[in-house]
């Protein structure tokens, strides 16, 4: 993992749509854990959920071209992740 600076997509009061960044991997990798967020997510979610599972989430996020899903952040601590659809 390497180190990275806040990109802000959006912001306002509170709450900060931006990129994912590597210090946001843990709190990831413990709300993803969480069996009642799990049973909302998509099938392909693994379960349970692992600090490695992040990395490679991560590194997938980054990949994408154009970049669709980012982080939101609540009172400055990351709170989840949305994803955009371009139309």
């Amino acid at each position: 993992m390497k180190n990275q600076h806040r990109i802000i997509i959006a912001s306002k009061d509170d709450i900060v749509i931006r990129e994912l960044t590597d210090s946001d991997l843990p709190k990831l990798a413990e709300y993803a854990n969480n069996p009642k967020v799990a049973i909302n997510l998509r099938d392909a979610f693994p379960h349970p959920y692992s600090f490695d599972d992040a990395v490679k989430f991560k590194e997938m996020v980054d990949s994408m071209n154009p970049k669709v899903i980012f982080a939101i952040e609540y009172k400055g601590e990351y709170a989840g992740n949305i994803r955009l659809n371009y139309e």
